[in-house]
């Protein structure tokens, strides 16, 4: 079977692609080849498990179907490992390219925070507080008129009540 848009293209172009299929290929069937022979290997050793568990004591019997059940639950589990695993990997990369681009729309605030960081620097501040810290020092003074008006006439009720 030949696709239409590779007859139409010159003959070492079209071989080019070809090989450079036939290599896709191969690479992917060593990867599947690859998984399932771990795969496999996994459920050989879970049984190997299962069988060392029954000759320590922990089950009472030998039992094909529970062979099989430890053969089927590893593998499970390791096949559920390797998809996990490689989906973290895929959406790790995916993920960093918002979060890239995020840390770059911060540099503006940045630069601006930076600014205005050195703009208020700690001696205008530590002056500012200070005048603040006089003003309500001023507003606390207990000389005030208002106060001595009011002391005034405390003295003159506790007087009248004797």
């Amino acid at each position: 079977m030949t696709l239409p848009i590779l007859s139409q293209l010159p003959e070492p172009f079209v071989t080019i692609v070809l090989l450079g299929l036939l290599i896709l290929a191969f690479v992917v069937a060593f990867k599947v080849l690859k998984m399932v022979m771990q795969t496999l290997l996994i459920s050989v050793l879970s049984a190997a498990f299962y069988t060392a568990l029954v000759f320590i004591g922990f089950f009472n019997g030998f039992e094909f179907n529970q062979l099989l059940f430890f053969s089927f639950l590893g593998s499970g589990l390791y096949l559920f490992y390797s998809v996990l695993a490689s989906t973290y990997t895929v959406m790790s990369k995916v993920l960093s390219v918002p979060y890239k681009v995020i840390v770059l729309s911060m540099i503006p605030f940045k630069i601006v925070y930076r600014d205005i960081k050195d703009h208020l620097s700690k001696e205008k501040i530590k002056e500012k507080t200070k005048s603040v810290k006089a003003d309500v020092k001023e507003d606390d003074n207990p000389n005030d008129p208002k106060e001595v008006v009011l002391d005034k006439l405390k003295e003159e009720d506790e007087k009248e009540e004797n």
